[in-house]
């Protein structure tokens, strides 16, 4: 080495690129003789030499920090409510749950769900409609099922009555608060409808019977009759200044306002032994239509016999002792009625 070797570092000084010291920096002859932590910076000026700092090859060359709990270099760690940050927005805990309907934070809506009508009477405030709701039965058995039936009955049968909710009351014969009248009809007016007067038109009634209906008796009517009516209810011939009971009459007020036919003839000595007859407003007599028995047909007699037109004739001043002082020329049938007695 014509120049030698200064540094004897077996490199001749002339090719040598540092003649002297290299120092820990890779600097020539430098000053930095130490750099524990290889971070290019001399130790006697660097600030943070602890390999464990997360700065500590900073070339900003601060002062040493660590990496806290989030993994920040020099952060101020789990500080933030859910560590190292706060909630996310939107979320209500740190886990991204949200509140629920009720409030509840990564609810299920479950604890408000519910009954929401405050007229029924399981509501407990729920928010949540969930058809749920119970009420109180006319029992006040709350969810029950009694109710008011037709009648205004809670749990009732209905109306299974006579009457519907209600039998027929005592007294009355049928829903409408009527009353069974004298003829056993009911809410009927009895005998108001008859408008027969029995002792003008049917008491001392003189009637004809036809000759057709004679049986062959010694006590029938032979060759026909005339009868009367008597109030007692008898019905009574006269001949022969006698008096023969042939029968007996009724009148029935009841088939009279029902417009039936309320007058009956039960004879004694007839082939048939009863006639039903009906009597009108004028108190005419007639033989009902579907009679059966048709042996017998009658003849009412009172306007027939020229003692009517006699009797009322006669003045005050006039007297009749009895049949024998009737005109001549009456109907030949009269001579059976005997005309002085009360009957007649």
């Amino acid at each position: 080495c014509p120049f030698g070797d200064f540094d004897n570092d077996g490199i001749c000084d002339v090719e040598d690129p540092c003649v002297g010291q290299v120092d820990v920096m890779g600097i020539c002859n430098g000053h930095c003789f130490f750099n524990i932590d290889d971070d290019m910076i001399c130790d006697d000026v660097d600030n943070c030499t602890d390999i464990t700092a997360c700065n500590y090859n900073d070339p900003a060359n601060g002062e040493c920090l660590y990496t806290d709990d989030c993994g920040i270099c020099g952060g101020p760690g789990a500080i933030y409510e859910c560590g190292c940050a706060d909630i996310p927005e939107g979320d209500c805990d740190c886990n991204g749950n949200q509140l629920d309907e009720c409030g509840v934070c990564g609810g299920d809506n479950s604890s408000c769900t519910g009954c929401t009508d405050e007229a029924a009477c399981n509501y407990d405030g729920d928010t949540i409609e969930d058809g749920s709701c119970l009420y109180l039965d006319c029992a006040g058995e709350c969810g029950g099922n009694a109710d008011f039936d037709e009648c205004g009955v809670c749990g009732g049968q209905g109306a299974i009555f006579e009457c519907g909710c209600a039998d027929i009351p005592e007294g009355d014969c049928d829903c409408d608060g009527n009353q069974l009248d004298e003829c056993g009809v009911c809410g009927g007016t009895g005998i108001e409808e008859c408008t027969v007067d029995v002792e003008v038109d049917i008491h001392n009634r003189i009637i004809q019977v036809l000759d057709n209906c004679d049986s062959g008796n010694d006590i029938a009517f032979t060759n026909g009759g005339l009868v009367v009516l008597n109030p007692n209810g008898n019905i009574e011939q006269y001949a022969n200044d006698d008096v023969v009971v042939v029968g007996m009459w009724e009148f029935d007020y009841c088939v009279c306002a029902a417009g039936g036919d309320p007058l009956t003839l039960n004879f004694n000595s007839l082939d048939c032994d009863e006639f039903q007859f009906s009597v009108d407003t004028d108190g005419q007599i007639s033989q009902s239509d579907y009679d059966e028995c048709d042996c017998v047909d009658f003849e009412d007699m009172n306007d027939y016999f020229c003692s009517d037109d006699f009797l009322t004739a006669l003045t005050a001043e006039e007297t009749v002792q009895c049949a024998e002082d009737l005109p001549e020329g009456c109907d030949v049938e009269f001579s059976y009625i005997d005309a002085c007695s009360d009957n007649t």
